[in-house]
């Protein structure tokens, strides 16, 4: 195949997208298609302004601002990452030199992520059992075509359409898991470079600062998600409401394994 000089990034909210672009902008010689609308277009200080003034307006401005940008620009981003990939759209128009990532986090440590930072969300649960069986706004540059998913099928959806991209284009689509990157990132690389034919700059770099400048640093993060210590966080109640909403053949064709009360 043809080595890989362009980029583009789908991942749920949380799942660690802003890192792994930011590992590939460090690491390769690379184009990485725009995930989020470009800053010359979008005045991000102008809306943070709005949204401290009066939150709601802010967060409408914010969304249709995004929403209109990738419906007029599809073809040169591939939409917003945190959509569901029109699979069909993108095979007819995807060059024989792009590489596509679907990243994954478990939907447990997920969700628990969501919950803290409910992005899009204008009404944010009380409870976290209530969050998970609530259905979950979208947006439209979402590109979701069924409505009132709770996160846990969002989550669902959303792993689907990037396994079912890897089908429709196997050579070019990589479904990782974030776990995957904490527990050893040389070896995903590696295996990206290889698969792909990647141009590295030079030596290899790491990113050990957190995206959303959280005080933890990437040993917090390794110990957090590896060693499981979010499981503390769940109720009972909690894992048996996600675990029945999960797709079972997706987690395993993920690598996920289902938990019990």
């Amino acid at each position: 195949m043809s080595r890989i000089t362009t980029i583009k990034i789908y991942g749920e909210r949380n799942t660690g997208t802003n890192y792994i672009t930011r590992l590939l902008e460090r690491n390769y010689d690379l184009r990485l298609l725009p995930g989020d609308v470009p800053r010359p277009f979008w005045n991000k200080r102008a809306i943070g302004l709005l949204r401290r003034i009066h939150r709601p307006w802010g967060l409408i401005v914010n969304n249709r601002t995004a929403d209109a940008w990738f419906l007029n620009n599809f073809n040169g981003s591939l939409g917003w990452k945190h959509s569901l990939p029109p699979v069909d759209r993108i095979a007819q128009i995807a060059g024989p030199d792009l590489g596509i990532v679907g990243l994954t986090k478990n939907p447990y440590s997920w969700l628990l992520s969501m919950y803290r930072r409910p992005y899009q969300n204008f009404a944010p649960a009380e409870s976290f059992e209530a969050f998970v069986t609530a259905p979950y706004p979208t947006v439209p540059r979402e590109l979701m075509t069924e409505q009132g998913l709770t996160p846990v099928q969002l989550w669902c959806a959303k792993a689907r359409g990037y396994l079912a991209l890897q089908k429709a284009l196997p050579q070019q689509v990589a479904v990782l898991r974030y776990e995957d990157f904490l527990a050893d990132e040389d070896a995903v690389l590696s295996r990206l470079e290889t698969d792909w034919s990647l141009a590295p700059k030079g030596a290899r770099q790491q990113v050990s600062e957190s995206a959303k400048g959280d005080k933890q640093g990437y040993s917090d993060y390794q110990r957090y998600y590896l060693e499981e210590e979010w499981r503390a966080k769940l109720s009972d109640e909690a894992v048996q409401a996600i675990t029945a909403q999960l797709d079972p053949d997706v987690m395993a064709a993920i690598g996920y394994k289902a938990l019990t009360p």
